[in-house]
């Protein structure tokens, strides 16, 4: 559990560098981030948390809007 508090932790930290802010990051990462157990068998446990990157491009909008 420790694990995936620190990489949940430092994936808020990292949205928080692309501007938002602690809330705003949290609940980005609640909704988009991937985290995944990535070491099981000795006794160092890993987590890593994946955000996919087209949540950092402007999404197109109508070409006919207004």
């Amino acid at each position: 559990m420790k694990a995936f508090t620190n990489a949940l932790n430092e994936t808020v930290d990292f949205l928080v560098t692309k501007g938002l802010d602690r809330y705003e990051a949290y609940s980005l990462a609640s909704l988009t981030a991937d985290c995944r157990v990535s070491q099981v068998v000795d006794v160092r446990k890993g987590v890593h948390c994946m955000v996919p990157k087209s949540i950092f491009t402007p999404t197109h909008t109508a070409k006919h809007e207004k």
